[in-house]
């Protein structure tokens, strides 16, 4: 019966992940602030996955030069330097100016990734935008609303090799964090 349980609470998540990714993707909007969202390095070199973040950012600078980017991500433990920097390098690279370009090294998470990544930028602006592949967005939204995060997301494309690892560790992470912050809200109210 458990099994059952949680063969139905998986598909219905992964259902609303995809469906999220077919009915929100939307790039009109111009945001003043643009979050990138790390996703872990091969030495100093963004992974496969990061660099579809990044080139996403390039890809929307070239539309919209005024922007400022924040790349957010700490060092991890297998890391010699930190998502930021490396992401920073990246978009230097591309010719995004360095003053478009603020760094948030202190995350390691995609929830201390938005809180710390807030705190950069001014509070009376319109609109701010964050990057992030598809499969991961609706985690990255989950997060903004119950920390009353006002985001538009930009959505990455996921290469096709990592689709099915991605959309499936993502869908777990997901029902993990639903539970999770449902049993934090009841202890409260105990």
């Amino acid at each position: 019966m458990l099994t059952f349980i949680f063969s139905a609470v998986f598909i219905f998540t992964l259902g609303t992940i995809i469906s999220d990714i077919h009915n929100s993707k939307s790039e009109k909007i111009k945001n003043e602030y643009v979050i990138i969202l790390g996703a872990g390095l091969r030495g100093t070199e963004p992974k496969t996955i990061l660099k579809y973040r990044l080139n996403k950012a390039i890809k929307y600078y070239k539309k919209y030069p005024d922007t400022i980017f924040i790349v957010s991500g700490g060092q991890g433990k297998d890391e010699i330097i930190s998502e930021s920097k490396a992401m920073k390098n990246y978009l230097l690279k591309a010719s995004i100016p360095n003053k478009n370009i603020i760094e948030e090294n202190k995350s390691n998470t995609t929830l201390e990734n938005l809180l710390f990544s807030q705190k950069l930028i001014p509070k009376n602006l319109y609109s701010v935008g964050v990057i992030s592949n598809d499969f991961h967005m609706y985690r990255v939204k989950f997060f903004a609303k119950n920390i009353g995060f006002k985001l538009n997301p930009i959505y990455a494309d996921t290469p096709n090799k990592s689709k099915v690892s991605m959309f499936l560790r993502e869908t777990l992470a997901v029902i993990y964090y639903k539970v999770k912050m449902t049993l934090e809200k009841w202890s409260f109210t105990l």
